[in-house]
């Protein structure tokens, strides 16, 4: 689930997780580090995923120690990248990869997941690749 309004919307999202006994079902994702720090403050268990759109939020989110995925867009998907936040003990997501060749580079650099509008397709990629 991503907080399109960041810590806006953080008491609401504890109240739906909480009523709704969804601590264990839910990757959470916002723009906002504050509001995935606050989030974990909520849920310490829960993965956070901080959406990332260029190299300086890269580097601003590696250190922090709440958060567990970064989400990065698919210009940031590189050797580097997936190297710098495997150093520093987080997954490397990527979003949007919709191409046969971008997902099977998604696979060469060992990203660790990856947002798709065609799921069908990258799962058959993902299955007959290598």
């Amino acid at each position: 689930m991503e907080l399109k309004e960041n810590e806006t919307q953080a008491v609401p999202f504890k109240k739906l997780v909480k009523k709704y006994n969804l601590e264990d079902n839910i990757i959470v994702q916002a723009k906002n580090p504050e509001a995935l720090e606050q989030l974990n403050d909520m849920f310490p268990d829960m993965p956070e995923l901080a959406l990332v759109d260029d190299d300086e939020e890269i580097n601003r989110v590696l250190n922090l120690d709440y958060v567990d995925i970064i989400g990065a867009n698919a210009d940031l998907m590189n050797k580097e990248n997936v190297k710098k936040a495997h150093d520093n003990d987080k997954d490397f997501n990527v979003w949007t990869l919709n191409s046969t060749d971008e997902i099977k580079e998604a696979i060469d650099l060992n990203v660790d997941s990856y947002f798709t509008n065609f799921t069908a397709k990258a799962l058959t990629i993902e299955d007959n690749y290598r």
